[in-house]
């Protein structure tokens, strides 16, 4: 399930007095690059039931609730993580982030051009080059959706590759204030920054980027039904139906028009005793990534190929 990294270097970071570790409220969106912005749109609303809530420029945006989006789609060469979206903690302001990143040794900037759907913005790199952009809330749209038969309920997660496995856990975990959930060894690990068993996931590769992002659906029943929406048009499952043992949640995984893996999930573990609650290691075996048994993931699929 990835490649261990022995003897992983470890992240120093130059920590001030006035340094501390930040709190984020919850994952917000993800931002893609992709090659034909408009045949991936069509995706996205045929497919997981999303509505385009903006257009600014080449860029659109699109929602599955009253938040003006969980995902923005940029054109580009190729597929690849524009930004990932974090909510910060009522706690901070922008200021306070900022200083903090900073503190840590980690080049910051900010941006008061208001982005759609959420105004001012923190952004970085994390170790990996992926860009991170924190911000207050996200603005609320009054107009309904239109009614559909399934549609996904939220942006769930994003499962990054990783060539230094504990240089990035240290960042997201030291920086950032994400916890642990569960592990395995060196090869995987899944990292929570609220009730949800996890927000990142990461896997420990020979490459750099996106390997999944996730949306929630609501039940077994959502499940089956968007299943049979796949069927309707034409679009087959990638990977399941399964049980994956970390985070114990339905899954199922399909490509979109841009050759994204796409994980749709229901049923995942939510965490509410910080206190007590002890990370698992589970064994590197298809048995903890399907509990159900049967067939592996197609050849590609851990390289992030649908």
């Amino acid at each position: 399930m990835g490649n261990p990294q022995s003897g992983a270097t470890q992240l120093t970071f130059a920590l001030q007095e006035s340094s501390q570790v930040m709190r984020i409220k919850r994952i917000g969106h993800v931002g893609m690059t992709v090659p034909d912005v408009e045949a991936t749109v069509d995706f996205y609303e045929r497919i997981l039931g999303l509505e385009v809530s903006q257009r600014n420029g080449n860029a659109v945006y699109l929602r599955c609730n009253q938040e003006h989006h969980c995902l923005s789609l940029f054109p580009g060469k190729t597929k690849a993580l524009h930004h990932l979206g974090l909510v910060l903690s009522d706690e901070h302001s922008l200021d306070d982030v900022e200083k903090t990143i900073h503190d840590h040794g980690v080049d910051v900037g900010r941006s008061t051009t208001p982005e759609p759907g959420y105004g001012d913005y923190v952004y970085f790199r994390d170790p990996e080059g992926n860009e991170i952009r924190l911000y207050a809330g996200m603005q609320s749209v009054t107009d309904s959706l239109s009614p559909r038969e399934i549609r996904v309920r939220k942006f769930g997660h994003l499962t990054y590759m990783v060539k230094d496995f504990q240089r990035f856990m240290n960042f997201y975990i030291d920086i950032l204030g994400f916890r642990l959930s569960d592990r395995i060894d060196n090869d995987i690990a899944w990292i929570r920054c609220d009730q949800d068993h996890h927000g990142v996931a990461f896997l420990a590769s020979e490459t750099s980027g996106v390997h999944h992002y996730a949306y929630e659906l609501s039940d077994w029943n959502a499940m089956k039904r968007f299943c049979d929406n796949l069927w309707q048009n034409e679009r087959v499952i990638s990977w399941g139906l399964g049980r994956h043992g970390p985070g114990h949640n339905l899954f199922i995984y399909i490509g979109d028009n841009s050759d994204n893996i796409v994980e749709l999930f229901a049923e995942l573990d939510q965490i509410w005793d910080e206190e007590t609650y002890e990370p698992l290691n589970w064994p590197n075996e298809l048995t903890t990534m399907c509990v159900w048994g049967g067939a592996a993931p197609p050849a590609d699929f851990m390289n992030g190929k649908p």
